[in-house]
């Protein structure tokens, strides 16, 4: 079973990590992997320190808080399991250059724990922050430094740790309505 699941691991990672696909995905994906998390960092400080309203500083602290849970969480993670990068195959087209530990994507399951939560809080967009997030773990492979399996979980994880904290954060939100507007 072990033995299967590695060889399917490394000829999806074949089939999507193609050396000189096309320049624009190349440079999509150092989009996806510079620009959108700064990004990211930039809407969850606008919330947070600028709004006046208490529901738009609920809402940054709820992102703030499922960006350092899902790091974290996913970062533990890595180090119980201490899975290599996928770096020491000859056909391997590595993009950018990743230290550590590979099992799970911290990329992905930070990004689908944000498209959780902005379900959550702005339901209207759903499939813009799935299809995201989804495109952050496709580049993980397309960039070299994961396993599918490290996507797949990744994106698990991410869902599990999104889906926790917006529980949480209903329950904390219904139970001091001073963090409402009045």
């Amino acid at each position: 079973m072990i033995n299967e699941l590695r060889f399917l691991d490394i000829t999806i990672l074949k089939i999507i990590n193609k050396p000189g696909i096309n320049n624009y995905l190349d440079y999509f994906s150092s989009v996806l992997n510079l620009i959108v998390p700064c990004a990211i960092v930039i809407f969850i400080g606008t919330l947070f320190f600028i709004s006046r309203k208490k529901k738009d500083k609920f809402i940054g602290l709820l992102l703030c808080v499922s960006l350092v849970v899902s790091y974290y969480i996913s970062y533990l993670i890595k180090h119980i399991i201490q899975r290599p990068r996928p770096d020491g195959f000859a056909w391997l087209t590595v993009r950018i250059v990743e230290n550590g530990f590979s099992f799970p994507s911290t990329h992905t399951t930070v990004a689908f724990t944000f498209a959780v939560v902005l379900n959550y809080i702005f339901p209207k967009y759903k499939v813009f922050y799935y299809i995201i997030a989804l495109l952050i773990g496709l580049s993980r492979l397309y960039d070299g430094v994961h396993y599918p399996l490290d996507v797949i979980a990744g994106i698990l994880l991410g869902v599990f740790i999104g889906m926790t904290l917006c529980i949480v954060a209903r329950r904390v939100y219904n139970k001091y309505p001073r963090l409402r507007d009045v």
